[in-house]
């Protein structure tokens, strides 16, 4: 599974820029309409839609969160 990671949020959008945005653009080759997941780093989980894109950044629109819950013994 392809993941991406972002702390960038703006409601329900995400945004992916420097490495990220290479990766998923110029690598990877998504487009806008295309899905993708991508996590915050803290445990979140996102289905997102792809659906902007400029020269710095892809803006994406949350189709889904899946959260998981920390254990208390990694606090």
């Amino acid at each position: 599974m392809q993941l991406f990671y972002t702390t960038l949020q703006d409601g329900d959008f995400l945004y992916l820029e420097g490495e990220e945005y290479h990766h998923c653009l110029n690598v990877l080759r998504h487009s806008i309409g295309d899905t993708i997941n991508v996590t915050n780093g803290t445990g979140d989980m996102f289905a997102c839609k792809i659906i902007d894109k400029t020269k710095s950044a892809v803006r994406l629109k949350i189709v889904e969160t899946v959260s998981r819950e920390i254990p208390e013994h990694a606090m």
